[in-house]
């Protein structure tokens, strides 16, 4: 499936209506693991590493911007219950997991990021600064679990 394993997984295993004969291809699961661990590393890392680093316009738009916050806390999640399950979820999904298998400690940044990805209104947070300080945590603790669960 060219140069999207992970598009082409989903394809594969969901499926779309179509009118024609069956459409036949494989998907590796070891480069689909290889190009999300190489995600991981580079694009999340860096991600994680422009927002951290203050005074940023990422940084500064972390504080502020509501789909950052769900777009970074749950893309680490759906990364990481992509490599544990050998599947691929929603980010929504992928909050769902995190919420079961993570310490409790991160169960507020989690829920405030399917809040956002779901649109409703209240927050868990009254500070900004604390969303923020909890999102990058929450993403250098799940990049650091994904890369241990290959050593």
């Amino acid at each position: 499936m060219g140069n999207i394993p992970k598009d082409g997984y989903q394809l594969k295993k969901f499926g779309i209506t179509q009118k024609i004969e069956d459409v036949c291809y494989a998907v590796d699961w070891n480069i689909l693991i290889n190009n999300m661990r190489d995600n991981l590393n580079t694009y999340w890392l860096g991600w994680w590493s422009d927002c951290k680093r203050f005074p940023s316009i990422s940084s500064i738009v972390l504080l502020f911007s509501l789909r950052m916050v769900e777009w970074g806390v749950l893309g680490v999640s759906r990364l990481y219950y992509t490599f544990k399950q050998n599947d691929i979820t929603s980010k929504v999904g992928a909050g769902e997991y995190a919420l079961r298998v993570v310490p409790q400690r991160w169960h507020k940044i989690i829920n405030e990021s399917m809040r956002l990805r779901n649109g409703n209104k209240k927050s868990f947070y009254k500070s900004v600064f604390k969303r923020r300080k909890d999102a990058l945590a929450y993403i250098e603790f799940m990049i650091q679990k994904c890369n241990n669960l290959f050593q």
